[in-house]
């Protein structure tokens, strides 16, 4: 028959699981919520309760007026406490805050969620936490995010509408908006600039540049109207001398 094995030794000494366990209260009653295995959370459970209903035993002396003449807190539960968690602030915390939120519930201040294996060495995960400090939970958490499938857009179809059916809509914004006078846009007009030039310079220029025109009249004169048959009868002569030539 097997005796005196009741809880978990976790693979350690007395002293070490009993500072272990120390220090995880510690760290549960200031963070209200710490993630460990599975088999520690469960040894931690019921040792945190035992100092959440001491804290809790303290505040009900405190306000039944079951304390010692000249004591205003519960001195002898808050000693009993400081030997397990050595730190002044978590202490203060305990049956400052966690205390009264607790008052009325009798037991079962930590809730334990398992979360599943650890990569690695498979060991199992769970989260102990404080009940009164979780926030609430309602259905199923998923971890992971559910993929969602990407839908193809389909093409958008535009359809025109008669244009007699438009009608009545132009007439109705004509009605409403009120036709806008706008000022005409004046585009300037650069006309080519022309140099100037006095008018007697302009006249000496075209008498310069333009040469007179002279008239038949003008070259014909009576001395080469006479001198022109002459011209004329001596090339006939020259012209028949030289023919017999040519047939020699």
């Amino acid at each position: 028959m097997i005796h005196n094995r009741v809880g978990r030794k976790l693979k350690r000494t007395a002293s070490h699981r009993k500072a272990m366990l120390c220090n995880m209260a510690s760290s549960l009653f200031q963070h209200k919520k710490i993630s460990t295995t599975e088999a520690k959370a469960k040894e931690l459970r019921p040792f945190a309760e035992a100092l959440i209903t001491r804290a809790k035993h303290a505040l009900e002396n405190e306000q039944g007026g079951q304390l010692p003449t000249g004591q205003v807190i519960d001195i002898h539960n808050r000693r009993e406490v400081y030997k397990s968690i050595r730190n002044k602030g978590v202490v203060q915390e305990l049956f400052d805050t966690i205390a009264p939120a607790v008052a009325t519930r009798p037991g079962g201040y930590t809730r334990i969620v398992k979360l599943g294996t650890r990569r690695g060495d498979a060991g199992r995960i769970a989260i102990i936490e404080l009940v009164d400090f979780s926030a609430a939970r309602d259905g199923v958490i998923r971890t992971r995010r559910k993929k969602t499938a990407v839908k193809a857009s389909a093409p958008k179809v535009v359809v025109s509408a008669p244009a007699a059916k438009a009608a009545p809509a132009a007439e109705h914004v004509s009605t409403v908006v009120a036709p806008v006078d706008a000022e005409p846009i004046v585009v300037p007009t650069v006309a080519p600039v022309a140099q100037e030039l006095p008018v007697a310079h302009a006249e000496e220029v075209v008498s310069h540049d333009v040469a007179p025109v002279e008239t038949v009249a003008d070259i014909i004169t009576p001395e080469t109207a006479e001198a022109a048959p002459e011209t004329s009868t001596e090339s006939s002569d020259e012209s028949t001398s030289e023919e017999p030539k040519t047939e020699a």
